[in-house]
Parts: structure tokens; sequence; C-alpha cells
């Protein structure tokens, strides 16, 4: 796992959030839902309670009758009284069950044993413990001649362990804080770790500047007034040449959009690739001067072209979508400005970095990075 760097602030993790607020709204209402629909899901369980005194007939058989309370218990959850109650009861219960739903507590040193039994119906557990507490009383006397059982209160109804409408308020509350923290979690682990050059803190691990970060809803060209002004201020040490390398392919037009500035102040010419077999094309139309030429133009033709073009123009703007490219070999040198137009779905650290290490080795001065979202 790799480590923060640099470490991040509480005030970038904030803004983290602000950015990521529609997707962990998102979250947090499927949350609420998903606690909704649960509790919608979940049965109270209901439970109904009768108790039973051993009784005997002479107060010297007490003590015989405080030992012979444990078998009673056994006798309560024996498989032969199970069976005689789901006869005589039209249950159909198992062993398990049984001692899943019915429970015998007894106090030390008494002769009372209490029944409870527990089921999704609200009429079954009270017809259960009483059938229960009818059938140990006649088998009792199959196990001792000097003890009686006596049902003190027999059930009658049963009560509900849940209130329907405080557990929905609490599984929708409970769905809702989990949604909101898995929300921020998400999005939190997702940008300290993520892997793609989509956020300034990233772009600082690959020690190049940022020079904009851009949308295809964004308007605002201030960022082509800041990637403009630093090309001056380059031409001026005479690095004329541009190479822009765009793996955001859906986002043409910064190039277009940067010669048009520039041309309001220098000579700029574009030469950029197509597709088909055109050689050298020139194009205004009302922008900046560009030639177009195709895959099949031959290196030595594309390379007298340029060096034309460097002799005629004061801004060269040259595009490409590959690093191992024609136009890369032929304006490769550390008169060579670069810009790294990323896509931020797409483009990884890794390939980011490979990607500014051969820059560094064809000896490219490496202007900045433009994010595209």
């Amino acid at each position: 796992m790799k480590t923060l760097e640099p470490p991040y602030s509480l005030q970038e993790l904030l803004l983290v959030l602000w950015r990521k607020k529609w997707l962990i709204l998102l979250i947090t209402i499927l949350g609420i839902v998903l606690g909704y629909v649960i509790s919608t899901q979940m049965k109270p369980k209901y439970e109904a309670t009768t108790e039973i005194l051993i009784e005997t007939d002479k107060s010297d058989n007490l003590l015989y009758t405080q030992n012979m309370m444990e078998t009673y218990r056994e006798v309560l959850t024996s498989s032969a009284l199970i069976k005689k109650v789901n006869e005589q009861g039209n249950f159909d219960l198992t062993t398990n069950e049984y001692n899943e739903q019915v429970k015998i507590t007894m106090i030390n040193t008494s002769q009372l044993i209490t029944i409870t039994a527990k089921a999704d119906n609200e009429l079954e557990p009270v017809k259960l413990v009483n059938k229960i507490a009818t059938v140990f009383k006649k088998e009792l006397t199959n196990y001792s001649k000097i003890n009686t059982a006596l049902v003190l209160n027999p059930a009658t109804q049963s009560t509900s362990n849940q209130d329907s409408t405080f557990n929905e308020l609490v599984s929708i509350l409970i769905g809702g804080v989990i949604g909101l923290l898995l929300a921020i979690c998400y999005c939190l682990l997702r940008e300290i770790y993520s892997t793609k050059v989509d956020t300034e803190t990233n772009v600082q691990r690959l020690n190049v500047p940022l020079l904009a970060k851009v949308t295809k809803k964004d308007s605002a060209q201030q960022w082509l007034y800041h990637i403009a002004a630093l090309i001056q201020g380059e031409v001026k040490l005479g690095k004329k040449t541009v190479l822009l390398l765009n793996s955001a392919k859906e986002e043409s037009g910064y190039l277009q959009q940067l010669s048009q500035l520039l041309a309001q102040h220098k000579q700029v010419v574009v030469l950029k690739q197509i597709e088909g077999n055109a050689h050298f094309v020139k194009t205004n139309e009302g922008e900046p001067d560009a030639f177009i030429y195709s895959t099949a133009t031959p290196f030595s033709a594309l390379q007298q072209k340029y060096n034309e073009l460097e002799q005629q123009y004061d801004i060269v703007l040259v595009e490409t979508s590959q690093l191992d490219s024609a136009e890369t070999m032929l304006v490769a040198s550390n008169q060579t400005q670069f810009i790294y137009c990323v896509d931020a779905k797409k483009t990884t650290l890794k390939q980011a970095k490979s990607i500014l290490k051969k820059v560094v080795q064809l000896k490219m001065h490496r202007l900045g990075i433009v994010i595209a979202k």
C-alpha cells in the first residue's frame, strides 16, 4: 500500500468531500432506502409466558421435589414431550426449532417453572405455552407419584418485543448514518489512494507543474491565458516549439483555442496529423495558420516542412496523442516546450511517470500538465 506523499491536510480532505457532495448524498439516500426496506422485511417477535408450580402432598417431600426440578426441566425439553405437543397442538416443530422458540426458566430452591415461547405469529406463542403446560401436567404423573403440577396463569395473549414505527425510524436512521460513513470513506480512500492523474496532489507526486484543470463544460479561459503567458515567456528564451501530448482525445479544441489566443500576440502555426492522404494542406479560415498531414507523409518531408515553419513563424504548435511518434522525434530538443494534457479518468500515475521520464530523456522542457475531466 502506498504512502501519502505529500500528507493531506484537513482542508484538502474537506474540499474532496465538497467536490464529491452529490455522490455522498446519493449513497446516503441509498442507505436510507435500504434501511427502510430492511425494516419492512423484519417481522416482530411475539412471546407468551405461563407458570407452573410443582406441588407436593407433604412438607416432608419438599427436598425431594427440589431435587427433581432439574429432571422436570429435562422432561420439558425432551423429544417425547415435544412429540406429544406436536400431536395434540397440531404443531410441526423439530427439536431444534422447539429449543429455539421455547425457554424454560427455574429459580434455585423454588418450585416454580416459567415457560416462555417466541414466534413470528401473534397467536402461536399463546397456544404453544399453554399446550406445553397441559402436556407436562399430564406427563408428570409418569415421573413422580408425590408431585403434581398447577398451572398458575395460563397465557391469554402474546406481546411484541418490537415497536414497528420505532423500528422503521431506527432502521432508516442507521441506514442513513451507515450510508453517509461509507460514502465519506469511499470518497476519501479513492482520493488518497487514487492511481489516476486527477488531482493537484497526484500531480505533485510527478514533480511537474499543474497548468490547469478543465472540463467539457469549462467556459472560463483563465487557464488558456496562463498557459499562453508561460509559452510566450519561454519563446523569449528561444523555446519556440510547443508539443502538446493529448491523451484526452475527446477534449479536442485545446490546441485551436490556445493557438487563437497566442496568435493575438505572435505569429503562430499549427502542425497536426489527420486521417487520409493529405500532405501539408494549409488551412486558416479565419484561424491561425495550420498545416495538416497524414500518416502517409514521409518523415523526411515532414522534417523539411517543420524546418520551414520554424523559420517563418514565432511559435510552432504540434499536437500528438502518442509520445513515440514522428512529431515527437521531429521536435524533441531542449528548445521544445512540452505540455501534457492527461485524461483524468484514464491516465494513471504510472503511465504519466513513464511519459515524463521519456520527455527528460528527449531533453524537452516540461512546461506542465493539464488535467482534462
